[in-house]
């Protein structure tokens, strides 16, 4: 019996205990929470939500869509590929593609005819001039990438349905608004399995688009794998390109680099690393590949986290400078002559996008031993950086973003 009340008495007192570890814990949280707003400067009060009428536009009308027979322009890719574009925008538009051709020949009906030559005006080099002839349209350009801009503006116009040459702007120079439009490299490189995708638990956040082609041993690179990633991007060009884009921004750089140049008897890759040959390999399989924006009238801009590290390197700067001392200038002579491999290895870069406060372990492409580290972290690093990166760009090898 005496263990029976006592079993009783326990019982008994259970939820007050437990009323008072609860009362105790959301006090703790409340306080902590009360610390952590005033500390942040977080505060809140209703929302002023105005009244919105809604209405429907009036209906647009919709232009007539030019009626040219051909296309004369220069055989140059860049102007070539926008002409195809104001071809194609026709055809949209249930109208008889033209012919993109060199020459006027003995034509009937009106023309488009695209004239490289002074007189477009601007200091811009997407400037162009766009004017109604007795023979059609005629749009002039002192550079060939104002040419594309032009006929890339035709082309738009005429699939938005818009008139092409507004009344009381025949010769009016014209140019975008935006100077640099980039393009990041979307889907290519991704497997087409979207079940896969939906099934999968792949919470990488590595972009790098070459992964389908990249071999653990030599060659390094599945030739058929570069040319499926080659032509998917040849069609993100062409459609960024329709679409107004005049840049595209591909992830990479360690993986093109073996730091060579640097001559000071502590050579990052020894003869015989694999990194040596690997890096060789990915420049001549996607030198060409990236090329392509380039040679179609795209700059091209290589992007890396900040730092890029493999194991090599990082065993070369503890050496050098005993760890990751990226406040100082030293670190960063290797990151130079790293930057003015990628530029001569890939002569049509426009530039380096670097992305710091991010890194790590997410960002490592499985199977590769290139990654990153969040080392840059202070107003002193982020200068240091910029000063060594932008050193390289002032010797006229390309712009830093």
């Amino acid at each position: 019996m005496a263990t029976d009340r006592h079993v009783s008495a326990a019982r008994g007192t259970r939820p007050w205990v437990v009323v008072a570890a609860v009362a105790g814990l959301l006090g703790v949280g409340a306080a902590v929470a009360y610390q952590v707003g005033v500390a942040l400067g977080l505060s809140f009060e209703p929302a002023d939500i105005p009244h919105e009428d809604l209405a429907a536009a009036a209906p647009r009308g919709v232009a007539a869509a030019p009626p040219i027979t051909r296309i004369v322009a220069p055989d140059d890719l860049p102007v070539r590929l926008a002409a195809r574009a104001v071809a194609d925008a026709l055809a949209g538009r249930g109208e008889p593609r033209p012919a993109v051709v060199d020459r006027p020949g003995a034509a009937r009906g009106p023309v488009l005819r695209v004239e490289l030559a002074g007189g477009a005006g601007g200091a811009s080099d997407e400037a162009y001039r766009l004017a109604r002839t007795p023979a059609g349209l005629v749009l002039r350009a002192a550079h060939p990438a104002g040419a594309a801009s032009g006929l890339y503006t035709v082309a738009d116009r005429i699939r938005s349905g818009d008139e092409v040459l507004p009344a009381g702007r025949n010769d009016e120079r014209g140019a975008p608004r935006l100077g640099l439009r980039l393009l990041d490299t979307g889907s290519v490189g991704l497997p087409d399995d979207p079940a896969g995708f939906a099934a999968g638990d792949d919470y990488s956040l590595n972009t790098d688009v070459v992964g389908p082609a990249v071999l653990a041993g030599p060659p390094y690179v599945d030739t058929a794998a570069v040319a499926r990633i080659a032509a998917q991007f040849r069609q993100l060009v062409d459609h960024g390109l329709t679409e107004g884009y005049n840049g595209v921004v591909v992830p990479g750089f360690l993986e093109y680099v073996t730091f060579a140049s640097i001559g000071d008897g502590h050579q990052v890759y020894p003869a015989g690393d694999v990194h040596l040959a690997r890096a060789k390999a990915m420049v001549a399989a996607f030198g060409p590949v990236w090329r392509y924006a380039h040679d179609a009238g795209m700059k091209v801009y290589f992007a890396t986290d900040m730092l890029a590290l493999s194991p090599p390197l990082q065993r070369y700067l503890q050496r050098r400078f005993g760890g990751l001392a990226t406040g100082g200038t030293r670190l960063w002579t290797v990151y130079q002559a790293g930057l003015r491999e990628l530029f001569t290895a890939l002569p049509y870069a426009d530039g380096l996008v670097v992305r710091v406060g991010e890194g790590g372990a997410a960002y490592r492409f499985p199977g590769w031993d290139y990654t990153s580290r969040i080392a840059v972290r202070t107003p002193a690093s982020v200068r240091a950086m910029l000063r060594a990166l932008l050193a390289v760009a002032g010797e006229g090898r390309c712009p830093t973003t």
